[in-house]
């Protein structure tokens, strides 16, 4: 197995990973929280499909599904709550998503990831994302934005999930 290739196959088992977990949450499952202070499933997830759709698009130079297929309009979102952050407005308004929403927009970024990965040879990964800095190459950038990072939320969301009662796998 080369590094494409595993980039491949650990994406894979994240996407896996995902949506066995999300399968079947609710509006009002989605947006729990065990305390003001703390994010709710939804919103982690909204973020971490923020954060992806970013990444992958900033590393192809094409716009991200979020602005191309105007998703800010489409679920009403702000300024404030329509990046990438765990702000307290992302918060409040992934609250007000339907579940519809947040699984359509979630699926399509994950397909383009998928796209995105499939095509990846050993040459890419080691591709500067930003000549400015030669370190941060593309396989660096997917495994601590998007695979370490992606990791730690679903981690999050099992907790999460465990404190509501619904069984995690």
């Amino acid at each position: 197995m080369n590094g494409a290739e595993f980039v491949q196959s650990a994406f894979r088992e994240l996407r896996r990973a995902y949506e066995t977990d999300m399968e079947g949450l609710t509006k009002e499952q989605l947006a729990w929280n065990p305390s003001e202070e703390a994010n709710a499933i939804g919103a982690i997830y909204w973020h971490c499909m923020r954060v992806i759709d970013g990444q992958i698009h900033r590393m192809t130079g094409t716009q991200n599904i979020f602005e191309r297929d105007n998703w800010k309009e489409r679920v009403n979102l702000d300024n404030a709550a329509a990046g990438a952050l765990l702000s307290d407005d992302t918060k409040n308004v992934t609250k007000h998503l339907s579940s519809e929403d947040t699984y359509e927009y979630g699926k399509q970024v994950w397909d383009e990831l998928t796209e995105y990965v499939s095509g990846l040879t050993d040459d890419e990964l080691d591709r500067p994302v930003d000549p400015d800095n030669p370190r941060r190459t593309v396989g660096a950038s997917l495994r601590s934005f998007s695979l370490g990072h992606g990791w730690w939320h679903l981690g999050e969301i099992k907790y999460i999930k465990g404190l509501q009662g619904i069984g995690t796998y």
